[in-house]
Protein backbone atom coordinates (compact mmCIF):
# COMPACT_ATOMS: atom_id res chain seq x y z
CA UNK A 1 0.00 0.00 0.00
CA UNK A 2 1.02 3.63 -0.62
CA UNK A 3 -0.10 6.78 0.70
CA UNK A 4 -3.65 7.09 3.13
CA UNK A 5 -5.42 9.81 4.66
CA UNK A 6 -7.07 9.09 8.19
CA UNK A 7 -9.83 10.83 10.06
CA UNK A 8 -9.19 11.00 13.49
CA UNK A 9 -11.46 11.42 16.35
CA UNK A 10 -10.44 11.30 19.96
CA UNK A 11 -13.03 10.86 22.98
CA UNK A 12 -11.67 10.86 26.52
CA UNK A 13 -13.96 9.22 29.01
CA UNK A 14 -14.50 10.03 32.69
CA UNK A 15 -11.83 13.12 32.29
CA UNK A 16 -11.86 16.52 33.96
CA UNK A 17 -10.04 17.98 30.81
CA UNK A 18 -10.47 16.75 27.44
CA UNK A 19 -7.32 18.71 26.17
CA UNK A 20 -4.36 16.69 27.86
CA UNK A 21 -4.86 13.46 25.79
CA UNK A 22 -5.88 15.09 22.07
CA UNK A 23 -2.67 17.36 22.65
CA UNK A 24 -1.05 13.87 22.90
CA UNK A 25 -2.34 12.86 20.23
CA UNK A 26 -1.46 14.85 18.08
CA UNK A 27 1.75 15.46 18.99
CA UNK A 28 2.52 11.93 18.50
CA UNK A 29 1.20 12.33 15.43
CA UNK A 30 3.57 15.10 14.59
CA UNK A 31 6.10 13.13 15.92
CA UNK A 32 5.87 10.43 13.65
CA UNK A 33 6.43 13.59 10.25
CA UNK A 34 3.13 13.03 9.20
CA UNK A 35 0.57 15.83 7.90
CA UNK A 36 -1.46 16.66 10.15
CA UNK A 37 -4.68 19.16 9.85
CA UNK A 38 -6.50 19.31 13.51
CA UNK A 39 -10.09 20.17 13.48
CA UNK A 40 -12.71 21.14 16.46
CA UNK A 41 -13.81 17.57 15.98
CA UNK A 42 -11.39 15.24 14.16
CA UNK A 43 -8.34 15.48 12.74
CA UNK A 44 -6.62 14.40 9.11
CA UNK A 45 -3.70 12.49 9.19
CA UNK A 46 -2.04 11.65 6.02
CA UNK A 47 1.38 9.74 4.66
CA UNK A 48 3.04 5.88 3.74
CA UNK A 49 0.37 3.57 5.45
CA UNK A 50 2.69 1.79 7.22
CA UNK A 51 3.91 5.14 9.07
CA UNK A 52 -0.08 6.15 9.57
CA UNK A 53 -0.71 2.88 11.08
CA UNK A 54 1.75 2.81 12.96
CA UNK A 55 1.66 6.37 14.58
CA UNK A 56 -2.13 5.72 15.11
CA UNK A 57 -1.31 2.54 17.16
CA UNK A 58 1.64 4.38 19.21
CA UNK A 59 -1.18 7.44 19.88
CA UNK A 60 -3.66 5.02 20.95
CA UNK A 61 -1.50 3.60 23.54
CA UNK A 62 0.15 6.60 24.74
CA UNK A 63 -3.59 8.53 25.16
CA UNK A 64 -4.56 5.21 26.85
CA UNK A 65 -2.43 5.31 29.54
CA UNK A 66 -3.58 8.34 30.94
CA UNK A 67 -7.52 7.06 31.17
CA UNK A 68 -9.99 5.73 29.46
CA UNK A 69 -10.65 6.79 25.49
CA UNK A 70 -12.23 5.71 22.60
CA UNK A 71 -10.66 6.85 19.17
CA UNK A 72 -12.28 6.53 16.13
CA UNK A 73 -10.63 6.33 12.80
CA UNK A 74 -11.49 5.90 9.17
CA UNK A 75 -8.89 5.24 7.03
CA UNK A 76 -8.97 6.39 2.89
CA UNK A 77 -6.45 5.32 0.17
CA UNK A 78 -8.92 6.54 -2.16
CA UNK A 79 -8.10 10.32 -1.25
CA UNK A 80 -4.49 10.21 0.12
CA UNK A 81 -3.84 13.69 -0.74
CA UNK A 82 -1.93 16.02 1.63
CA UNK A 83 -4.32 18.14 3.26
CA UNK A 84 -2.55 21.44 2.29
CA UNK A 85 -3.50 20.03 -1.73
CA UNK A 86 -7.14 19.77 -0.56
CA UNK A 87 -9.27 22.96 -1.25
CA UNK A 88 -9.13 24.94 1.96
CA UNK A 89 -11.71 27.12 4.13
CA UNK A 90 -10.93 29.98 5.42
CA UNK A 91 -12.12 31.83 8.12
CA UNK A 92 -10.97 35.53 9.13
CA UNK A 93 -11.67 36.45 12.41
CA UNK A 94 -13.46 39.34 13.45
CA UNK A 95 -13.59 39.61 16.86
CA UNK A 96 -12.19 37.97 20.28
CA UNK A 97 -13.40 35.90 23.63
CA UNK A 98 -13.18 37.94 26.85
CA UNK A 99 -13.69 35.55 29.78
CA UNK A 100 -12.19 34.11 32.87
CA UNK A 101 -10.27 31.26 31.58
CA UNK A 102 -6.03 31.29 30.73
CA UNK A 103 -5.94 27.63 29.76
CA UNK A 104 -8.25 24.97 28.01
CA UNK A 105 -11.21 23.72 30.50
CA UNK A 106 -14.28 21.48 30.49
CA UNK A 107 -17.11 22.45 28.09
CA UNK A 108 -19.77 22.31 30.87
CA UNK A 109 -17.42 24.52 32.76
CA UNK A 110 -17.08 26.90 29.65
CA UNK A 111 -20.68 27.04 29.31
CA UNK A 112 -20.94 27.89 33.16
CA UNK A 113 -18.83 31.13 32.93
CA UNK A 114 -20.12 34.37 31.24
CA UNK A 115 -18.38 35.12 28.16
CA UNK A 116 -18.18 38.69 26.04
CA UNK A 117 -17.77 38.07 22.52
CA UNK A 118 -15.35 41.85 21.53
CA UNK A 119 -16.33 42.24 17.77
CA UNK A 120 -13.20 44.09 15.77
CA UNK A 121 -14.93 47.81 14.90
CA UNK A 122 -14.48 47.25 10.94
CA UNK A 123 -17.55 44.44 11.61
CA UNK A 124 -19.74 45.81 14.30
CA UNK A 125 -21.80 47.19 11.26
CA UNK A 126 -22.71 44.30 9.96
CA UNK A 127 -24.58 43.71 13.28
CA UNK A 128 -27.21 46.18 11.91
CA UNK A 129 -30.87 44.71 12.80
CA UNK A 130 -29.76 42.43 15.04
CA UNK A 131 -32.19 42.40 18.06
CA UNK A 132 -31.65 41.79 22.06
CA UNK A 133 -32.32 37.75 22.58
CA UNK A 134 -32.12 37.13 18.77
CA UNK A 135 -29.84 33.83 18.28
CA UNK A 136 -25.97 34.19 16.73
CA UNK A 137 -24.24 31.14 15.48
CA UNK A 138 -20.37 31.72 16.84
CA UNK A 139 -17.85 29.93 14.88
CA UNK A 140 -14.63 29.98 16.59
CA UNK A 141 -11.03 29.26 16.54
CA UNK A 142 -10.28 26.87 19.76
CA UNK A 143 -6.97 26.02 21.77
CA UNK A 144 -6.07 23.47 19.31
CA UNK A 145 -5.90 25.58 16.35
CA UNK A 146 -4.04 27.85 18.03
CA UNK A 147 -1.66 25.45 19.82
CA UNK A 148 -0.50 23.75 16.36
CA UNK A 149 -0.91 27.25 14.24
CA UNK A 150 -4.28 25.88 11.92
Amino acid sequence: MSGISAQVSLYPLGQVHLSPAITTLLRVLDAHGLAVEAGVMSSVVSGESTAVFAALQAAFNQVAQAGRVVMLVTYSNACPIAVQEATAVTYTPIGHVVNSFDAPAAPDLIRATESQIVLNPAYVAGLSGLEAGQQLMVVYRGFFYQRYGR
